[in-house]
């Protein structure tokens, strides 16, 4: 595995990936549980206060996952936000039940950001507490709100090490205004906090959505943001590129008149950035 060194919580660095380090073939689902208030677009605009009175949506879309995961014989991680977990503790059982991973998202949906390293440490004992209390498992692994582990909060790193998560998902190797880590590996790698310990990341992926959708027959159209993937999607599917089974275009999705981008009935099947 690629090893990212975090040096005085602001320095990333990372070796060059060691021939045959990750297996190839190893596909991994994961899902954030959280409301639609609580994303970071709504951090200024929906007071924390108002949370409890807001219309709650997280569970028919939650019952709808498990369902669809049961009968293709699948299981994901479900990245677990803490206030979430006292009215979908039933349904969340369900998925322990089921096999699936219960991970966790946080108890607030705080921005690291805004928090200190004592401040990350009260969130995630909340978290842990709700998830353990409820629930019956204790969460290996962690993802920050907004993937908010970048070159200012590496300190959060050493946190998760002291408070015994195993592996960390929040580092996404793209430019972007509230997150990411340009040039960080997209394959899992050791990442090295400021104390020299080491935890590790599990990264966004190779383009195995729609590799999958190319193999299932459909004519499919992707945008990527970030060049460096772009590049790499359109070296894993040059073959499907070349047949015209894939359009690829390196740009945002906000940008692009979907409509002009096919003809006929279309599906749009992705993580829409909606913040």
């Amino acid at each position: 595995m690629e090893t990212c060194a975090a040096a005085r919580g602001r320095r990333l660095e990372w070796p060059e990936r060691e021939p045959d380090a990750c297996p190839s073939a190893l596909n991994c689902l994961s899902v954030d549980v959280e409301e639609y208030f609580q994303c970071e677009a709504f951090a200024r605009r929906v007071p924390r206060e108002d949370w409890p009175r807001l219309e709650r949506r997280a569970k028919p879309f939650l019952e709808r996952l498990a369902g669809l995961l049961e009968r293709c014989h699948s299981r994901a991680t479900f990245f677990v936000l803490g206030w979430t977990v006292p009215y979908l503790a039933p349904l969340l059982r369900q998925l322990v039940q089921r096999g699936h991973e219960i991970a966790c998202h946080g108890d607030a949906h705080e921005h690291l950001g805004r928090l200190t390293a004592q401040g990350l440490r009260e969130d995630l004992r909340r978290a842990r507490a709700r998830i353990e209390d409820a629930l019956g498992v204790s969460p290996r692994g962690y993802r920050a709100p907004t993937f908010s582990v970048t070159r200012a909060t590496a300190w959060a790193l050493d946190v998760l090490i002291e408070q015994a998560f195993e592996y960390d998902a929040s580092i996404f190797p793209i430019r972007h205004d509230r997150y990411g880590v340009p040039g960080a590996p997209v394959e899992p790698f050791w990442a090295i906090a400021p104390s020299g310990r080491r935890i590790l990341e599990v990264g966004p992926g190779l383009g195995i959505l729609t590799g999958g959708l190319v193999a299932a027959g459909a004519s499919v159209v992707a945008v990527e943001l970030d060049r460096r993937l772009a590049e790499r999607l359109a070296r894993v599917q040059s073959e499907a590129v070349a047949l015209g089974l894939l359009r690829l275009i390196q740009g945002d999705i906000l940008d692009q008149k979907i409509a002009e981008l096919v003809a006929g009935p279309y599906e749009v099947v992705a993580n829409v950035p909606y913040h």
